[in-house]
């Protein structure tokens, strides 16, 4: 991912799991920090000490190996002072007693609670976050027997599209992102839910995980090609499995984990200028 070198300050983000640490930076950068990225533990303290301008630690607790509370311990050793947040959706009873509240964001986050506590982590009072444009009304608020084809004027500045993601925190910030785009999306968790809307004209896009509880993304795909043949599947996966697509015949496109933001809206962009041809 690149970075903003005019954004400030910079802030070390410590995610073993690299789409959740991604979807997290990509947050970062648009709230305008800048950005060093650590798989674990001993990487970070590594960066840490190489980088003195790094201004913030903002760490996962779950981690295998160093956890983010034995990270942030052996930080503030090394660098007394140096200001730390928690983001953590599971932590055993007590593995974050006496930590103030303020310096832990619960996942999934919003990105205003984010970053109020950074901005309150670094001694800033938290700023007033400026006006959102409104979005599209998004196919999530219907229901889906009332869901029907949107009109050419209301697509014309973007796509339908079904996304399938069972990790809630990279769904509501890959939705935030698409819908920046003004895509309407319709996010859900599972393909079982997700085959309530396989219906011709509804998508243009199903955009899915391959690992999925229950029935599989390309499980999902091979449904689709069935319901919706003009609708285009995107199967997204963290491990090499195009091999595995022809095999099961699917035209699909694959687009690998963590997300190169540059090349998914590239992508998007095909899939409209085809559409509208």
């Amino acid at each position: 991912m690149s970075l903003s070198p005019a954004a400030l300050p910079l802030v070390l983000l410590v995610d073993d799991d690299n789409a959740v640490r991604e979807i997290t930076a990509l947050t970062l950068l648009e709230l305008g920090y800048a950005v060093l990225e650590a798989s674990g533990g001993r990487a970070a303290l590594d960066l840490l000490d190489r980088r003195p301008d790094i201004a913030l630690l903002l760490v996962d607790y779950a981690m295998p190996g160093m956890n983010g509370m034995e990270v942030v311990r052996e930080a503030a050793r090394r660098r007394p002072g140096l200001p730390s947040v928690f983001i953590t959706g599971y932590a055993a009873p007590g593995a974050l007693a006496g930590v103030d509240e303020t310096r832990i964001v619960p996942k999934p986050f919003s990105e205003d609670d984010l970053a109020g506590k950074l901005a309150l982590a670094l001694g800033n009072s938290p700023a007033q976050p400026a006006p959102r444009a409104p979005l599209p009304t998004t196919l999530a608020a219907l229901a889906p027997a009332a869901a029907a084809p949107a009109s050419a004027a209301a697509t014309a500045a973007g796509l339908d599209i079904l996304y399938v993601e069972d990790n809630e925190l990279i769904r509501s910030t890959v939705v935030e992102y698409l819908e920046s785009f003004e895509h309407r999306v319709l996010a859900l968790g599972s393909a079982e839910a997700a085959l309530e809307w396989l219906q011709p004209g509804r998508f243009d896009v199903l955009f899915t995980d391959i690992s999925l509880p229950g029935m599989s993304g390309v499980e999902l795909a091979r449904e689709a090609a069935r319901r919706a043949p003009a609708m285009q599947v995107v199967l997204a996966s963290g491990y090499d499995w195009r091999l595995d697509l022809k095999q099961v015949g699917l035209d699909v496109i694959s687009l690998p984990k963590p997300f190169d933001l540059e090349r998914l809206d590239a992508l998007l962009a095909d899939i409209a200028r085809a559409r509208d041809a």
